[in-house]
């Protein structure tokens, strides 16, 4: 079962309320297709396929009554969702996509972003300003705000505020596709990854200033490191067989760590909470191994 943690589940909800009371409605009806509960919040949202002629439908409920939704949105062309809640797990961004582009323009499908809100019982689509696909949808800062990338190439990089109103786009034009916030919700990256070339920059959200770019060649997997100004990347197998290995950067764009495998599997960062992680000193200098690895775990051949 999925937890709120992005991913769609192909289960359905238990048959039985959290207090163990019989089936309701909701959680028996075969036609979900996944869902994701709230991870502080006792709420659950259920995404229904569209069939013949029945739209798709999104469900918001409290988990102690699955069988009236407190929000529902209804659309066509979706067969598919992602799930991303906010912090506190009141709010959510639910991306829509359809492998088939109905009007021809896009080789990459149809999708599009919903907003849904636990307190204030809504439900409705994202408004955005181009046609293209939805690259990326996250909450960013303390879980007021989100980005969203979207758009054919170079694409669009919008901030929107906690009601899902445009606050400001941060990048009018920019081949990126991927949006990663640091531990200590001060800085952003923003990277081209998969068939793009890899470039990233990072960006202070206090000032909305592009602090440096970077070329990050060959990224399959980027993190940030615990101590909320280090940057992870990674070139993974078996996604890449060749030029495997992974590097740390600062947000002024430098490498201060490399490491090549033959074969690298795995590298994530280590679960030390930013607070904790946040009074480690680590040599920032370009070369040094003091610590770095220590802020990893990695699983090589």
């Amino acid at each position: 079962a999925e937890a709120g943690n992005g991913a769609a589940s192909s289960e359905t909800p238990e048959s039985r309320n959290a207090d163990g009371n019989k089936k309701s409605k909701a959680a028996a009806n075969p036609e979900i297709v996944s869902f994701s509960r709230s991870p502080m919040k006792p709420y659950i949202v259920t995404f229904t396929a569209e069939k013949k002629s029945l739209p798709a439908m999104l469900k918001l409920f409290r988990e102690n009554d699955l069988n009236q939704p407190i929000a529902s949105k209804t659309f066509f062309r979706a067969e598919n969702v992602k799930y991303v809640w906010n912090p506190e797990g009141t709010r959510l961004l639910v991306t829509a996509h359809t492998e088939v582009d109905a009007t021809g323009k896009s080789y990459y499908g149809e999708s599009r972003v919903y907003y849904m809100s636990c307190q204030d019982s809504m439900a409705y689509r994202i408004s955005l300003e181009r046609d293209g696909q939805v690259h990326e949808a996250k909450w960013i800062g303390d879980g007021n705000d989100f980005v969203v990338i979207y758009g054919f190439m170079p694409a669009c990089v919008a901030i929107f505020n906690r009601k899902a109103a445009l606050k400001y786009n941060l990048v009018d034009a920019a081949y990126r596709n991927t949006a990663e916030m640091s531990p200590d919700k001060k800085h952003l990256c923003l990277g081209g990854f998969g068939n793009l070339v890899g470039d990233v920059d990072f960006w202070d959200l206090s000032s909305t200033k592009k602090l440096s770019s970077a070329a990050a060649a060959h990224t399959t997997y980027c993190q940030w490191l615990p101590t909320g100004n280090l940057m992870l990347t990674a070139t993974l197998s078996p996604r890449l067989r060749v030029d495997n290995g992974f590097l740390i950067w600062t947000t002024d764009g430098k490498v201060i760590f490399k490491l090549d495998c033959e074969e690298l599997f795995k590298v994530v960062p280590r679960p030390i909470a930013w607070q904790v992680a946040k009074s480690i000193t680590v040599d920032t200098s370009k070369g040094s191994r003091t610590n770095h690895c220590h802020l990893c775990h990695v699983m090589q051949n």
